[in-house]
């Protein structure tokens, strides 16, 4: 028979972790919406889907890339925490749709369980500045996988938006400005260049900016959406008609908070990440349009130019691999530029770096 061996021999401890899941329901409960049907425990997560005339989700999976290899190294658990929510409440919100949850996955390895509290409570601060109810998540004890020194990381957010309020670029037209909302720095892209090249920095892990309070109260203002009504018909079917409104859109609750008159003011959203604003403007860019981009129109931060410096790498590529301090794009209607950057101004930094041209669907940076 051969020798006796215990799972936590084995180097999962159950013990640790029914001890800490006290702890992390008190940080799971700050961010709870009333839409959050059950507390922390189940075996999976419940979430009331309120008064939505025409509902659809929208769902993202990210993690924060080689971002994680320095943060460890810093021990800076608590602002990856932070990253990890922003980058897939960021993405929901370029849908146009308020995030309402997030959930995790950490995969840990041996001796890293003084890591996990940090880490969520980081989860719980990202929840709270997006509004999205942290509701759960998977934590794995494997050494065999992640040994000492590694970690496994990854977010899954949902979002809700009504259907018509949907942003997905298809309204962008000529003539439209790209108003640019700052990053806090470089969010969480290009780290595999910059762990090649520098040692770990703490500036270099300052948290990915979270827009979702800003843009969202924009969208809701701006925002054109069709209401079905219906009206008595002779044979007593009914007959449905669409009346195309700009009001705030319906919330949660389903409320409205006026009503205003024009067009749609927001024709297309882009979170700068991983490639930059060549690639993320691309995606929501129709075929027969160019965006062109001044980019004396916003002070790149120094710590772009440092990276460049110390690389060695062009300008195209770094414009192609960083943020370069805009984090956030929003392509308005000439027309709602100044209220909409005038309502933004409140809470972000707010540039004009462009405009919508004729063109075959290519970002120009100038």
């Amino acid at each position: 028979m051969g020798k006796k061996i215990s799972y936590k021999k084995s180097g999962v401890d159950l013990k640790f972790a029914s001890a800490i899941v006290p702890k992390i329901r008190k940080l799971i409960s700050g961010t709870r919406r009333p839409e959050v049907l059950a507390d922390i425990g189940p075996f999976a997560a419940l979430f009331h889907l309120r008064k939505y005339r025409n509902p659809v989700l929208v769902s993202s999976a990210d993690g924060i890339g080689t971002k994680l290899v320095m943060a460890l190294k810093l021990r800076a658990l608590e602002s990856i925490g932070i990253d990890l929510v922003a980058m897939n409440v960021n993405d929901v919100l370029a849908m146009g749709a308020e995030p309402l949850f997030f959930l995790d996955y950490v995969g840990i390895g041996r001796g890293q369980r003084k890591l996990l509290y940090p880490l969520i409570r980081g989860m719980a601060k990202g929840a709270k500045l997006s509004g999205a109810a942290l509701v759960g998540g998977e934590t794995a004890e494997m050494p065999g996988t992640y040994g000492n020194k590694r970690l496994g990381l990854a977010g899954f957010a949902v979002g809700i938006a009504e259907r018509s309020a949907v942003v997905n670029g298809k309204n962008i037209r000529e003539g439209d400005a790209l108003i640019g909302l700052a990053s806090s720095g470089l969010h969480a892209n290009g780290f595999s260049l910059i762990n090649r090249v520098f040692k770990p920095r703490k500036k270099f892990l300052i948290p990915t900016r979270i827009y979702v309070k800003s843009i969202l109260p924009i969208l809701k203002r701006f925002s054109v959406h069709p209401v079905t009504t219906r009206t008595p018909h002779p044979s007593g079917r009914g007959e449905e008609k669409n009346l195309k409104i700009l009001s705030e859109a319906p919330g949660p609750t389903g409320r409205h908070a006026g009503f205003r008159s024009g067009c749609n003011g927001v024709h297309g959203l882009a979170h700068i990440t991983g490639g930059g604003l060549y690639d993320n403007i691309q995606r929501v860019l129709p075929r027969r349009l160019n965006a062109v981009i001044k980019k004396d129109t916003w002070p790149i931060p120094p710590i772009f130019r440092e990276i460049q410096e110390m690389s060695g790498i062009s300008e195209q590529e770094m414009f192609h691999t960083f943020n370069m301090g805009i984090g956030f794009v929003i392509i308005v209607p000439n027309k709602f530029e100044n209220p909409i950057t005038a309502a933004l101004s409140k809470t972000e930094q707010v540039f004009r770096i462009g405009t919508i041209t004729k063109g075959g669907g290519k970002v120009i940076i100038q």
